[in-house]
């Protein structure tokens, strides 16, 4: 009564403050009625009167904490009611402490709850939600939204119940203790069956989690191709960027924009910034990816999209269709999936399928379908229910820089599908199938079949692959080379992980229709080829069928069918090449190339021998006049073998017959019947790599090839090699079948000069030998360097043979007079002690002056190097 008096006496006078409130004098007094007279209705009178006091002076955290104090758990609705007090003193402080607010009026919510006060209990746990939500306080909201679900139940309002138990599902985590989830789970289905009850209108559910950002658009309709493969066939803008390049090169328009585009897949990781172009009776496949957060699996039913439809011959555009209309079949056909099992805690695809009958513009809206939860232990209050699900989808970010991101994104259209009026719709089948794995340069035969499932006939059909060289049709040769190049283009360019720009290269194919059309309901059988990459590796070959629409008023006018199928390439033949000059200083220098064909098959056992069965080689100014070898009439190699061969090349005059200003020469294998012709299909279009292709001019090749076709019991196939030059190393040793290693090349990089005198310098030798190396171990071939001079004056020749291991005679010389009109003639001899192919590069040297090498700097000198190659053989050998 004195703290009381006091407050009151004071209470009025303007410079009152809080120091002259005796609060030790209340506190004692509550103290004494509860320890002392054991009277708790007069302490909590007194509780009551000191913290109307306290709030009087502002005070209101010691307020609070009076209030706090009384409580107990003797009697939860007073102490439910002291809590609520308390909370709100704490929420007006200054500045609030909002968390104190939020945590007690909770508490005071669950004392209500226990006491019997649902109306109470759930007024305090909507206030408490309003400070938890939205802060990730998930463990914290899960409590909150569940108990006003279930009271919300309990109050027979069944409507706000079932967006309560909504709004639960869409945060609750999957690391929630499993049974607490289950037993929230069935709750939400007794909720949702209720309301269902009440009102037959089909609202939203939560369950399963749908995910609208990372579905797929395939108007292809494909149901051979996965999800995973779907989703990264057109990363970025890979496919507009292809579309551009061969709009502009094979319909040649310059400076192409687009408005619409063919593509044929829209996903998550490619460009949708332009709307889907559909067509009129053709299925659109939607691929959903869900996930089911909980330890049950769940069954869906009656899956169908949920749609709205504008159609074209609505002048106003005020006709809007949805699945409700009574006239929906009419324009959409709606196709309904019966039943799709979701396994506890998977992630999983669904493809659900519409196809428009009338042109317009088609929106997806959501899905609705049918919903049950299968328990463990089945209960009578396992209800299925109905519910649907609304989507929406969102482009890119506008700016992605961390410090800059705004919460503007670009378009995204995967929902919305232009429907246009019939076009054709090409179907590519490959009835012979592919196998997992081929060998470097390996051709297969395929039957393909094409067919035409659209209502219009289809034109202008063509292939078009990033691997150049890879696919032909055979056929005649055309009157061009090629009828198509290789297209090059810098909007085929990819960046790497690594940060390297690379450049891509298109190469067309005409698919051959017979009358250069393909009619509505047709179909025709062909027959390709395909090569298999010399590159070693797996390797996703993805193949572009382009066709155009028969009809002309029509835009855009043509549509790209996409393929692709994965390969292995595994070793088989490993082929290297280069030109060796004869140093003959005429006008018609024949040059000899030296060709090593190696077996790299391994532990293949398919493939334990190679047959050669042809050589071909394209050049500019050279064909192939004979090759030398030393195993009789077939080129075989055996497995983890080598074959080394000398093929002696001649030099072609200008007015000489040329395919395109080429020279295509080959030579074929004795023993094997049949030849292939390099200048015409399937195996001209497999050379296509070797070329480029300058704009507006004729191809060109990049150097010369040397080609050859193996074959190995009914494999065959082909290698491509680009010859090296005369001036780059070809530092390999010679392999015989006696001794393990005899090095016959040189270890120096020479490079052609210029001759200042006319001389001619001609190696005679015998091109091969015939030695008994039984009889004697070491074989001395012998050969003739004849220099003639040709000059009006004396010259003198410095020379020097570089092997003196390996040559024996006057292997060198200074200052030797040769007369004008005069020869040399140098008798020289290479020790040999085993057969074999011996290719002794830059073996003599020599250099002409016209005064003796003391009277200049012999620096100057730069000595001309002359290759010497024989072949050397035993009498017990096969000798041709």
């Amino acid at each position: 009564m004195s703290a009381l008096s006091s407050f009151m006496q004071f209470v009025n006078v303007q410079d009152f403050n809080a120091k002259k409130y005796p609060t030790h004098y209340m506190e004692d007094a509550i103290l004494k009625y509860q320890q002392v007279c054991q009277m708790p209705d007069f302490a909590l009178r007194a509780t009551l009167f000191d913290a109307l006091c306290l709030r009087h002076l502002g005070m209101y955290e010691e307020s609070a904490k009076s209030y706090i104090r009384m409580t107990t758990d003797a009697k939860d609705l007073r102490s439910s009611l002291l809590l609520e007090q308390a909370a709100l003193c704490y929420f007006k402080c200054k500045p609030p402490l909002t968390r104190k607010y939020a945590f007690y009026i909770i508490l005071a919510a669950f004392k209500y709850s226990k006491s019997g006060q649902k109306k109470h209990s759930s007024r305090a746990y909507e206030k408490g939600y309003e400070v938890y939500k939205g802060h990730n306080w998930n463990l914290s909201e899960d409590h909150i939204l569940y108990n006003l679900g279930h009271l919300a139940l309990l109050l027979k309002d069944h409507s706000a119940a079932a967006s309560l138990f909504n709004e639960l599902f869409k945060m609750t985590l999957p690391v929630v203790n499993p049974l607490q989830q289950m037993c929230h789970l069935r709750e939400f289905f007794i909720v949702q069956h209720l309301r269902e009850k009440e009102d037959k209108k089909v609202c939203d559910i939560p369950i399963p989690k749908f995910i609208p950002q990372e579905l797929v658009l395939d108007l292809n309709n494909d149901r051979t191709t996965r999800y995973e493969s779907l989703i990264h066939s057109n990363p970025k803008t890979e496919w507009q960027d292809l579309e551009k390049v061969i709009i502009e090169h094979i319909g040649h328009v310059d400076n192409v924009t687009f408005s619409k585009s063919c593509q044929s897949v829209y996903g998550p990781k490619s460009a949708n910034n332009l709307i889907p172009q559909g067509t009129v009776d053709e299925t659109l496949r939607y691929l959903i990816p869900l996930n089911n957060e909980f330890q049950t699996p769940l069954l869906l039913k009656q899956i169908y999209l949920l749609w709205s439809f504008i159609p074209d011959d609505n002048p106003n555009k005020t006709q809007v269709l949805t699945n409700d209309d009574p006239l929906s079949k009419t324009f959409v056909q709606t196709d309904i999936l019966d039943t799709f099992n979701l396994e506890k805690s998977a992630k999983m695809v669904m493809a659900l399928t519409l196809k428009p009958h009338k042109p317009g513009k088609l929106s997806i809206t959501g899905i609705e379908y049918s919903l049950k939860a299968q328990f463990s232990q089945s209960e009578s209050t396992d209800y299925t229910i109905r519910g649907k699900q609304s989507f929406s989808v969102k482009g890119p970010r506008y700016t992605t820089i961390k410090d800059m991101k705004s919460g503007t994104y670009g378009p995204d259209f995967r929902l919305e599908v232009a429907v246009r009026s019939s076009q054709p719709k090409l179907v590519v089948k490959f009835l012979t199938d592919l196998p997992e794995y081929l060998y470097n340069g390996e051709i297969r035969v395929l039957e393909l079949e094409c067919s035409n499932i659209g209502h219009v006939p289809l034109i202008n059909c063509l292939i078009v692959s990033y691997s150049p060289g890879l696919f032909s049709f055979g056929g005649k040769k055309n009157i061009n080379l090629y009828e198509y190049p290789i297209i090059s283009d810098p909007n085929l360019s990819k960046l790497l992980d690594n940060g390297q720009l690379t450049l891509k290269n298109l190469d067309v194919i005409p698919v051959p229709l017979g009358n250069k059309s393909l009619d509505p309901g047709k179909s025709i059988k062909l027959r390709i080829f395909i090569k298999c990459p010399q590159s070693l590796g797996l390797h996703s070959l993805k193949i572009h069928f382009y066709y155009e629409n028969a009809t002309a008023n029509t835009y855009p006018k043509h549509r790209i069918l996409s393929h692709q199928f994965n390969v292995k390439v595994i070793p088989c033949l490993d082929v290297k090449s280069n030109f060796n000059p004869t140093f003959v200083y005429n006008n018609s220098r024949d040059q000899t190339m030296a060709l090593v064909l190696n077996n790299v098959t391994g532990n293949n056992k398919v493939l334990e021998t190679i047959s050669v069965t042809q050589i071909g080689l394209i050049s500019k100014d050279k064909s192939i006049s004979n090759v030398y070898f030393n195993k009789g009439d077939d080129l075989v190699v055996t497995k983890e073998e080598s074959l080394k061969l000398c093929v002696n090349t001649t030099l072609e005059c200008e007015n000489d017959k040329k395919v395109e200003g080429f020279h295509f020469s080959d030579i074929k294998s004795k023993s094997i019947q049949g030849s292939y012709s390099f200048h015409s299909p399937p195996y001209l279009d497999f050379l296509k790599t070797g070329f480029h292709f300058p704009p507006k001019s004729n191809p060109k090749l990049k150097s010369d090839l040397a080609v050859v076709i193996w074959r190995s019991g009914e494999l065959n196939g082909l290698v491509l090699n680009e010859i090296k030059p005369a001036v780059e190393q070809f530092d390999e040793e010679i392999a015989t079948p006696d001794i393990e290693e005899v090095s016959m090349s040189l270890n120096e990089d020479f490079e052609s000069v210029k001759t200042n005198f006319p001389v001619k310098v001609e190696v005679k030798s015998d091109p091969i030998c015939n030695v008994d190396f039984d009889k004697c171990r070491l074989f001395r071939a012998p050969f003739k360097i004849i220099i003639n001079n040709l000059a009006n004056k004396n010259l003198y020749i410095h020379y020097k043979c570089t092997g003196e291991k390996n040559i024996l005679g006057c292997t060198q010389g200074t200052d030797v007079l040769l007369k004008s009109s005069s020869s040399k003639i140098l008798n020289l001899k290479a020790a040999i002690t085993a057969p074999g192919l011996y290719h002794l590069r830059g073996g003599f040297m020599f250099q002409v002056s016209d005064m003796p090498v003391a009277t200049q700097d012999p620096s100057d000198l730069d000595l001309v190097p002359i290759d010497i190659t024989f072949i050397v053989k035993n009498k017990l050998s096969v000798i041709e």
